[in-house]
């Protein structure tokens, strides 16, 4: 299906869901990457202790 240019409808939507796309990507990415923070900081605490 082509991408219809600068029409109100068509290339509209088709960014906006590329744009969700691209922030779910990097929020499951940021969430990855503060699960390992929180599970190394739960290993400094445990060992302080």
């Amino acid at each position: 299906m082509a991408r219809i240019k600068n029409t109100r409808s068509g290339g509209h939507m088709a960014s906006l869901v590329e744009n969700q796309r691209y922030q779910l990507h990097w929020i499951m990415k940021r969430l990855e990457r503060d699960k390992k923070l929180l599970a190394n900081e739960g290993k400094q605490t445990k060992a302080r202790d």
